[in-house]
């Protein structure tokens, strides 16, 4: 159960972190040791995940939230990378894009909260000028929306 579940652990000396998976692959790598055969490498995978997840390097996977620019003006987020929520994203990536910070002079002019209960939605609207600079730079990268998932503390 642990694959289909993740599990994130810490103790004295020790630390874990199983990424979730897909329950369908699981039973299908079990039929094939059952046969004799090698199990397929199997990719993280958590249920109702809009975004994508791409595998980077041997045993690191990178998850992406969806972004995708709405006007000239405005940005759309659609989904936040694994492990991110709501308003811990709002408070540490978009108040301080919004306001700027001590080293960085606000990016964003505006935003606006449009989720239900199931689904993730931010527009975010910001000068024309910003808008190209993400799209040079990358949305996701620029939005903070990529979460790095290794593979190598599976104990």
């Amino acid at each position: 159960m642990v694959l289909c579940n993740g599990c994130d652990g810490i103790g004295t000396g020790y630390s874990t972190f199983v990424p979730n998976y897909n329950p369908r692959e699981i039973v299908d790598n079990l039929r094939r040791l059952m046969n004799g055969l090698e199990p397929m490498e199997m990719q993280p995978w958590y249920k109702n995940f809009a975004g994508t997840i791409a595998h980077v390097e041997p045993q690191r996977y990178v998850a992406y939230g969806s972004v995708g620019r709405l006007s000239p003006t405005s940005v759309e987020i659609t989904e936040l990378p694994i492990r991110t929520w709501i308003q811990t994203y709002k408070e540490n990536v978009l108040e301080p894009m919004l306001h700027g910070t001590e080293k960085t002079p606000s990016f964003i002019t505006d935003y606006k909260e449009y989720h239900t209960d199931t689904t993730v939605r931010f527009v975010v609207y910001m000068t024309a000028d910003k808008v190209a600079e993400c799209e040079r730079i990358g949305f996701h990268k620029k939005f903070k929306l990529e979460t790095y998932l290794n593979t190598s503390n599976l104990v």
